[in-house]
């Protein structure tokens, strides 16, 4: 297990940092200090700062042992406990079984690949759905003067009502465009947010 030094409440650095990382010391009453706010946190703190993209590694007060893996689990398992259940059962045992069968190292490489590669895959599709959804409205303004009624202008720069000729072919035309791109809207949302929903 690794060990950081931390000779004071304000380990690391000045800043109560070591490297990039903050330094969480965790003492024998369980309590958690920020050695960069010099403040007490809590695990829904560490939580924050981990969806926040702040990187953070926590000490044993009194071994000085980096404990930061054990103090993350105890976020997950929080997380679990109240319901937002994401990782299978079937995992779980695994994972557990892993650790008889000196594994456990090769697992975590692994696992960090796959997530690594899961979070990439998110990215693209998130980029992928806010550009789509530009362009659909983008799409739907220029589009939005073939509506019946719509005003137009003229190239003398006129302005009025749409130009009469064949309303019944030209209002179908719209309606099965508006079709179209209702599909193509519902399509965007689903991938936006992680894939259609069964």
């Amino acid at each position: 297990m690794a060990k950081i030094t931390t000779d004071n409440p304000k380990a690391g650095d000045a800043t109560g940092t070591a490297g990039d990382a903050v330094v969480i010391r965790k003492y024998a009453n369980r309590r958690l200090y920020n050695t960069a706010t010099g403040s007490f946190v809590t695990l829904d703190g560490l939580h924050k700062m981990v969806v926040e993209g702040e990187t953070f590694v926590v000490v044993d007060a009194r071994t000085g042992n980096d404990i930061t893996a054990s103090v993350l689990t105890q976020i997950v398992a929080e997380q679990e406990s109240r319901g937002e259940s994401l990782l299978p059962l079937d995992l779980l045992r695994q994972a557990i079984s892993l650790y008889d069968k000196g594994l456990g190292g090769h697992f975590s490489t692994y696992l960090n690949q796959s997530m690594e590669g899961f979070a990439h895959s998110m990215e693209q599709v998130q980029r992928l759905g806010d550009i789509g959804r530009r362009n659909m409205e983008l799409f739907q303004r220029s589009f939005g003067m073939f509506a019946p009624g719509a005003a137009w202008k003229s190239p003398e720069g006129d302005r009025g009502a749409a130009k009469p000729g064949d309303s019944g072919d030209h209002d179908e035309e719209v309606r099965h465009l508006r079709e179209q791109l209702a599909e193509m809207q519902c399509k965007l949302d689903a991938m936006s947010n992680g894939g259609p929903k069964d």
